[in-house]
């Protein structure tokens, strides 16, 4: 049987990468239909600082090696991101206990700017 993963494996920042990821896809993008490094980055970047090139494609890495993450390559330099399984269960865990917590709270729903 395959090892469940959990939110608690990675950091606040991989957990940021992977909630970027699809809503970098729903980005506007040349050709492409998968967000690359640069993409996740301008959306971490919305959310508040954009990270370094060498700390976001370490990260990256890491969550491809962890199964969270696919890059695939596109040409010599580019790679298009996408998550797998386990990267959707683990964005699932953490916005279900950000809905309890908030719920204990009282707070139906947010508005973020």
């Amino acid at each position: 049987m395959a090892k469940q993963a959990t939110a608690d494996e990675l950091s606040a920042f991989q957990r940021d990468i992977l909630a970027a990821v699809p809503v970098a896809e729903s980005m506007p993008h040349a050709d492409e239909t998968r967000p690359h490094g640069q993409h996740v980055a301008d959306q971490l970047g919305v959310w508040g600082k954009r990270p370094s090139n060498g700390r976001l494609y370490q990260n990256l890495a890491d969550l491809e090696e962890g199964g969270y993450l696919r890059r695939d390559a596109i040409d010599g330099r580019s790679e298009a991101l996408e998550l797998t399984d386990d990267g959707w269960h683990i964005l699932t865990r953490v916005s279900r206990r950000t809905e309890e917590a908030l719920s204990e709270r009282g707070v139906a729903a947010i508005e973020v700017e």
